[in-house]
């Protein structure tokens, strides 16, 4: 059993608790349709634990803000636009040139667009100007999770990301200058009196969605732990609450377990009330080919919001064409993805590598090869016609322990590689499966990177997204990571000298649609 971590302040930026911390606009006199909240991602923890941000605990009613929204203006190159990424954009909403900057923001939120530089030194910037609170615009898709830089702990005002759609329909309601758009970003009153809560970021998952059957064959060999985050959503305290844990294969329950009894204390101004509960090991004598379904179940009695309360996932072991992944997969094991991603903001350059890592203790005992990877891409323009792909295969030797340690990537070993190209717009989201040039012989509890590299900033790797309004049925692995400690889909920026990598990826909330398809000999078996 991993050491649990005793808090939720560890939790990665996912919104955890999207209905107590909210962003929306409450006025727009310019487009009407734009008062609502808005799905977002806020920079570093929303309790304010991050470190490589110094962002407030908005889970604190004081830090609530309200304000008007104001575009950037930097000064830097007016009249040039940003072509980067899909939404094209003054330069100067950028926010990187601090030299020529002279607009004055001074209780205003600053909005301004992701592109050109860090994300610490846009907010940075622009709190320097007075800001409040800095709203970022994703220039390609939906709202993701943002690193730091070497500025995010200067930063002491709240940072959040909306999606591209959402983004721009805002902007064209406003100016530098303040044009009656407000918004207010904060903890909501709760709704209810009694409603103990949870959400998918919130639960313990298995560390990847697939694994082959013969890589896992008992719980000894893969033991995967159980557990949840509850807290106390309502106004009242909460007692006699427990929490239930089913896994089910093929319609019958294979096991199931309930936590003792619990109390939550009331929410005041400073915390919400929330616990860890801890629901064991399941560990079968024999694992079964097939999908499992790992489900929890917040028992409350008189609960008024019962649609928070019950959160599921699926993993499989897989067998004949063994399949590894992150992902979620279809019925024929083939990588799920309902967005993509680049990383276009690049200022090393647009190749970008979305990896995905494997660890097994028993892999090199039976005899297992890493024969090929299924990934999908999308044009970030209209045509992908002849764009070239790249995956490959890594020995991942640096000595870490985990990702608190931190994780490292000075020694990485190229293994295998292979490319592919795009004939047309026909394999648009298509899933490809490529061989590598050579089969790769795994060893045991060695660790590897298995890689998609994008060559130009025309193509966006698939990925299997989660998000509360958009992809709810997307994988979040906040709690995973947070539990195991261990990486799961990394990010490099290959041009940079030396190599960029982010561990968290585009955040956990955001999976690498690759899976690795392997050849394991059964008979060799050493265990």
């Amino acid at each position: 059993m991993k050491t649990l971590l005793l808090s939720l302040s560890i939790l990665f930026s996912s919104v955890y608790c999207s209905a107590q911390v909210i962003f929306g606009i409450t006025s727009n006199l310019c487009d009407t349709t734009t008062e609502h909240n808005y799905y977002y991602q806020y920079a570093g923890n929303i309790d304010g634990s991050s470190t490589d941000w110094n962002t407030p605990n908005m889970l604190i009613d004081s830090n609530a803000i309200q304000g008007c929204l104001v575009l950037v203006n930097d000064g830097a190159t007016p009249g040039t636009i940003d072509t980067v990424g899909s939404s094209p954009h003054p330069t100067t909403a950028d926010a990187c040139d601090s030299t020529t900057w002279t607009q004055d923001l001074t209780g205003k939120i600053a909005v301004l667009y992701r592109g050109a530089c860090e994300f610490g030194i846009k907010a940075y910037n622009a709190q320097k100007r007075g800001a409040i609170g800095v709203i970022m615009i994703n220039h390609s898709g939906d709202a993701i999770g943002m690193s730091g830089g070497t500025f995010g702990v200067n930063v002491t005002i709240p940072v959040w990301m909306i999606g591209e759609v959402d983004g721009n329909q805002l902007v064209t309601c406003l100016d530098t200058v303040c044009t009656g758009v407000t918004g207010f970003f904060g903890t909501e009153f709760p709704a209810f009196a009694n409603d103990m809560a949870s959400s998918k970021p919130l639960m313990l998952m298995t560390e990847s969605s697939a694994m082959p059957w013969d890589l896992a064959r008992t719980g000894i060999e893969y033991p995967v732990d159980l557990g949840l985050w509850v807290y106390n959503k309502g106004w009242e305290a909460q007692s006699g609450v427990t929490v239930t844990v089913e896994v089910e294969r093929s319609g019958a329950i294979e096991f199931t377990n309930t936590s003792t009894s619990l109390n939550f204390n009331t929410p005041d101004t400073t915390f919400v009330d929330s616990q860890y509960v801890d629901l064991g090991t399941y560990a079968p004598a024999n694992w079964m080919v097939g999908t499992y379904t790992i489900t929890y179940i917040i028992n409350n009695s008189g609960d008024e919001d019962l649609s928070n309360n019950v959160f599921s996932f699926e993993f499989k072991l897989t067998n004949n064409e063994d399949v590894y992944a992150k992902c979620r997969l279809d019925n024929s094991n083939k990588p799920i993805h309902n967005t993509a991603y680049s990383l276009t903001n690049s200022i090393c350059g647009p190749t970008f590598e979305s990896c995905i890592v494997f660890k097994n203790s028993v892999a090199g005992t039976r005899n297992t090869q890493a024969t090929g990877l299924t990934f999908s891409c999308k044009p970030i323009g209209t045509t992908m016609t002849n764009e070239l792909i790249e995956i490959k295969a890594y020995q991942w030797d640096d000595s870490f322990t985990d990702i608190n340690s931190p994780a490292t990537y000075d020694s990485l070993t190229l293994l295998e590689s292979a490319t592919y190209t795009y004939t047309d717009n026909s394999e648009n989201g298509m899933n490809i499966f490529l061989p590598f040039n050579n089969s790769i012989s795994l060893q045991n509890s060695q660790r590897y990177l298995f890689c998609v590299s994008n060559t130009s900033d025309s193509l966006r790797v698939g990925y299997d997204a989660y998000n509360v309004n958009y992809y709810p049925e997307g994988l979040n692995y906040t709690t995973t990571i947070n539990h195991y400690l261990q990486p799961v889909s990394p990010v490099s920026d290959v041009p940079c000298s030396p190599k960029q990598w982010y561990t968290a990826g585009f955040g956990y909330d955001n999976t690498p649609s690759i899976s690795v398809t392997m050849d394991i000999a059964t008979g060799i078996d050493a265990i």
